[in-house]
């Protein structure tokens, strides 16, 4: 029941598998996604926080959305977060909707800071949608974060290719491995046809 909390059950959902589910059903099409992303370069402080997950359309007609976020599993992480709202200003700074994503049932509607969203994991993997985040209009992205970005999508985009190389080279490798099996048989049919023919078994 959603009136039913219990501090830090164990939940189905780890982080990695919620971020991995708003990747798939969220951000599959036309939206550049990332998750853990840096907010800046280099080893500055402020460099080094990230959002759990980060989206932008790169459309204007879309008006180029900028969506953030958090991922939560543990009750006293949210309630936590809660209690330093300082925490999360920076991805709300560099977003227009901000979202809190946990296991139903984790988090409590009145819990939710006005400023933020609700969605729900669901038991079956569903991402349900419970309270829209309100749209807020933001500055321009420092140059400290454009250049996050491009950094990591330039490193995605490598993984990206080096996985599809990888893919490629296991694909061959089974197809070779196939074709040595298939000629290994057939050479022990020949050798087993001429034996017969000559008479002489090895």
């Amino acid at each position: 029941m959603q009136g039913d909390f219990i501090e830090d059950v164990p939940v189905k959902w780890t982080a990695k598998q919620i971020v991995a589910l708003l990747r798939e059903e969220r951000h599959a099409k036309d939206w550049l996604f990332f998750e853990e992303l840096r907010v800046g370069t280099g080893y500055a402080v402020d460099a080094e926080q990230r959002i759990d997950a980060y989206s932008i359309h790169p459309f204007p007609s879309r008006g180029l959305a900028r969506v953030a976020y958090e991922v939560k599993i543990s009750r006293s992480d949210f309630l936590a977060e809660i209690k330093k709202p300082q925490k999360r200003r920076r991805a709300m700074l560099l977003s227009n909707l901000f979202y809190f994503v946990a296991p139903a049932g984790l988090i409590r509607i009145e819990e939710l800071p006005v400023d933020c969203g609700l969605i729900e994991v669901t038991g079956k993997g569903y991402l349900n949608t419970v309270v829209k985040a309100p749209h807020r209009d933001i500055a321009s992205p420092p140059w400290l974060f454009v250049a996050a970005l491009v950094r990591r999508a330039g490193l995605d985009g490598y993984a990206a290719g080096r996985d599809e190389a990888q893919k490629q080279i296991q694909d061959h490798t089974q197809r070779l491995n196939e074709r040595i099996k298939e000629l290994e048989g057939e050479l022990d049919e020949t050798a087993e046809r001429l034996a017969e023919v000559t008479g002489v078994y090895t």
